[in-house]
């Protein structure tokens, strides 16, 4: 008993605490406990839908990585095959991109994140994001029209994966959303 009873003091005790720290933020931020309930409930509801949505974003790479490895196993055609390869390269680091651009968000909030300029080929960066925006679409009733100025100069100075990443991001919605059409 006397185990118990001290056991339910520790317990009470420490409640007492909670209660006391509880009340304290409350105070702190002029919140509610349900307010504060509410923002939680959010905060969450927020977390599971970038999980949904990140999965969804890995699982397209990482489908085609799939698809496009077992065309390189069951192909004899060397021509087919390295075409099958490239295209596995280009999705594994479309992956690579978005698990870093996953990270990039907590570099965000932690005030660390980091542009990084190189020179760049604007039509070669097009072509890898239409690649794997056509991979995207499936069999969806839509066709992807690219067309690039006269003008546009063959190298570029800028952030290419940041660059690569929008306008992944900007055709993954594209083709999410459109039914038809091109």
């Amino acid at each position: 008993i006397h185990g118990f009873m001290g056991s339910l003091q520790h317990a009470t005790a420490y409640a007492e605490d909670l209660n006391k720290s509880l009340n304290n933020i409350r105070i702190v931020t002029g919140q509610s406990i349900e307010q504060m309930d509410k923002f939680a409930e959010k905060a969450n509801r927020a977390k599971s839908d970038f999980l949904s949505s990140m999965s969804h974003e890995i699982r397209t790479p990482l489908n085609a990585i799939v698809g496009l490895s077992e065309c390189i196993k069951n192909s004899d055609d060397i021509e087919e095959i390295h075409e099958d390869a490239n295209d596995v390269v280009m999705a594994s680091n479309n992956l690579l991109e978005i698990v870093n651009g996953i990270l990039d968000i907590s570099k965000i909030e932690a005030d660390k994140m980091e542009i990084i300029e190189t020179n760049y080929n604007p039509v070669e960066l097009f072509d890898e994001v239409a690649t794997i925006a056509e991979t995207r679409i499936g069999e969806k009733d839509i066709d992807l029209r690219c067309n690039f100025a006269e003008d546009l100069p063959n190298t570029l100075y800028g952030d290419q994966g940041k660059l690569k990443q929008i306008i992944t991001n900007v055709l993954s919605n594209a083709a999410k959303y459109t039914e038809r059409g091109y």
